[in-house]
């Protein structure tokens, strides 16, 4: 029994179904973005946890939401040239967003795969939040829950102890934090290789 034996799913209602093994399959989800953190997390989950024999691993992104110049609900044809203009902007901003996310995603399941997982046995998503921290941590949330995952895997950014005290204060929380709150399964952080505290 190795130390993270511990992380077997429990038998649900959307039963998974048995390996050769005679193991239940986990599905292990590591939110992504653009950090070192984010790939060292990816690197801990499969050399730690990820069993290619059974496992999915799901790489999760969120894309937070530009802030646009008018409400959603407004169209196009509803507003003046100047509006007009202020909108197509910020389409314009947000699908750039949308395709920093796909190559992010792409680069992730690279890596995935070169790290030994079996390309089908990835999956990839993206979400779009909206806010800050606590809006990508009730995206990455919402996703664990609705994927019935057996276990999320997040990188750290790594801050020190007065900066996470002024984020505590200013009533920002971490992601990390915000996700362990409302899941129901395991949530490992992975350390930043600085992070002393």
């Amino acid at each position: 029994m190795g130390i993270f034996d511990f992380l077997r799913p429990a038998q649900r209602s959307k039963a998974k179904q048995p390996g050769d093994s005679g193991e239940l399959n986990r599905l292990v989800v590591v939110p992504v973005d653009e950090t070192t953190q984010s790939l060292r997390a990816l690197e801990w989950a499969i050399s730690n946890v990820y069993k290619q024999e059974t496992d999915q691993l799901h790489l999760l992104s969120i894309v937070p939401r530009v802030a646009g110049p008018y409400p959603v609900e407004i169209v196009e044809t509803d507003v003046p040239a100047a509006a007009s203009s202020a909108v197509k902007a910020w389409r314009l901003e947000q699908h750039g967003r949308e395709a920093e996310t796909l190559a992010l995603l792409t680069y992730m399941q690279h890596a995935a795969i070169n790290l030994g997982v079996k390309p089908g046995s990835i999956r990839v998503a993206a979400r779009t939040a909206t806010g800050g921290a606590s809006g990508v941590g009730a995206s990455v949330a919402e996703y664990v829950n609705e994927s019935d995952a057996d276990l999320v895997v997040l990188g750290s950014r790594g801050l020190h102890g007065w900066q996470r005290h002024m984020q505590n204060l200013l009533g920002f929380g971490s992601v990390s934090y915000y996700t362990m709150l409302r899941v129901p399964c395991p949530v490992v952080v992975v350390k930043h290789e600085d992070a002393t505290d």
